[in-house]
């Protein structure tokens, strides 16, 4: 038997562990402020080249003579631009601090026309970032430049000491290793980009927001271990119908239940009212309830497991009777059978679930009053007495009272010895 969840079980156990959320939320935005968690990415530094490459081909006469290769940007990858030779190259120009490892695993390589590509450098501070991206860059454009001028250059040379073509096909290859750098060349400077961070408003935000929902289901996860009974409402989701008890702040509702009691089975005849809980006592509730019977103008006697006492005028007096819970049906009939015209008879029995006694208070009784501590009682609990009550639950004999009451104060009859008479005002006991 559980209360079944719902969004009014939910909320109520929002309202109840709101301290968990508290903690949750404290926790999530200390934790979002302390580590660093704010920044997104590092400063990235941007380059643009152009690069025409310029290699030698021939004519249809067969006369060598430079050509620029016509490419576009899917004919470009990152193997042609990003070189880790050339990286170490920059490195070691750098003097120290990074190795040309390192900075290739920074690079990025964006094509954007067959002749122009982009590249970036990311990690860093600012300034850090640009300078490796710019010593990167010198050293690509320099040994690219001076690849293709040294095969130029060569080829020219060459034919001039062979002698075997026109000067007009060595100048054309001079002026075009004279041209190399035009071809090869940085557009613009290197760029930087800040490192992304996240505000302080949005982290506080953030942290506000990741800890209520860490609060909200931690809570819930809380309410669902829970297998307490703390209210009525509980009760009633699990279609349990109760009565809500407390005698020291509301003695009005004692009085509803002595009501109850007479409604349902003590007529003007008597009866016997048995006040059992599935474990421990009872807390004050059977001697209020007795002292409501009593101001109601009701003979009544109650029994407890430290002994019998019996209302007489304005008083309670001690019966002779072997202390401790009826323990046969035969025994509790023959206490029954002194009482006096239209007597009551409250039985406070022991716990339902350590002591099978409890029964036979139960077997007797015209109605019987299951009482449950709030917080205190279980489901499992609760289950387990209704199974043992069944055959009084079947006839209607049973009422489940959520007792919020004072803790037991059974000390005060135990004190008293069996067959001695304890004058206690009647007004007394009504108020306690």
């Amino acid at each position: 038997m559980r209360a079944e969840s719902g969004a009014a079980a939910a909320l109520a156990r929002l309202v109840r562990f709101w301290w968990v959320i508290a903690l949750c939320v404290v926790f999530a935005v200390g934790l979002a402020l302390v580590l660093p968690v704010h920044r997104l990415s590092g400063a990235k530094a941007t380059a643009r080249i152009h690069e025409q490459d310029t290699t030698v081909g021939f004519s249809y006469k067969g006369d060598p003579q430079p050509q620029s290769a016509t490419r576009t940007a899917n004919d470009l990858s990152s193997a042609d631009f990003v070189d880790p030779q050339i990286a170490q190259t920059a490195a070691n120009k750098l003097g120290g601090g990074i190795t040309g490892p390192q900075l290739v695993s920074g690079l990025g390589f964006t094509a954007l026309t067959g002749t122009d590509i982009q590249l970036t450098y990311s990690g860093g501070p600012p300034q850090i970032a640009q300078q490796r991206l710019a010593a990167y860059v010198t050293a690509l454009i320099a040994a690219r430049r001076s690849s293709q001028e040294k095969v130029l250059r060569r080829e020219a040379a060459d034919l001039k000491v062979q002698g075997t073509a026109t000067p007009d096909v060595v100048n054309r290859l001079t002026v075009a290793a004279d041209s190399v750098k035009n071809q090869i060349r940085a557009v613009g400077g290197v760029t930087v980009a800040p490192a992304r961070t996240i505000s302080r408003a949005m982290l506080l935000a953030g942290g506000l927001l990741a800890g209520l929902i860490l609060g909200v289901l931690v809570t819930l996860a809380l309410g669902r271990a829970d297998t307490r009974i703390r209210s009525s409402d509980q009760l009633r989701r699990a279609g349990v119908r109760s009565i809500e008890v407390d005698s020291d702040r509301n003695p009005a509702s004692v009085d509803a239940l002595r009501v109850l009691a007479e409604v349902n089975g003590v007529g003007t005849s008597g009866g016997v009212v048995a006040i059992l809980a599935p474990s421990g006592g009872v807390s004050s509730l059977a001697s209020a309830l007795s002292a409501r019977f009593v101001a109601a103008g009701r003979p009544t006697t109650r029994l407890s497991p430290t002994g019998v006492v019996r209302s007489s005028n304005e008083s309670w007096e001690a019966v002779d009777q072997d202390s401790g819970p009826l323990r046969s049906v035969a025994q509790a009939e023959q206490l029954l059978e002194s009482g006096r015209p239209g007597e009551v008879f409250v039985l406070e029995g022991p716990g339902l679930l350590e002591q099978p006694e409890a029964l036979v208070s139960a077997a007797v009784a015209t109605i019987t009053i299951l009482a449950l501590r709030p917080g205190g009682a279980r489901w499992r609990d609760l289950e387990q007495s209704l199974e043992l009550l069944e055959d009084a639950v079947v006839a209607g004999r049973v009422r489940v009272c959520l007792d919020r009451g004072s803790t037991d104060q059974r000390g005060a009859i135990a004190a008293e010895a069996p067959g001695v008479r304890a004058k206690r005002s009647l007004r007394s006991s009504a108020t306690t």
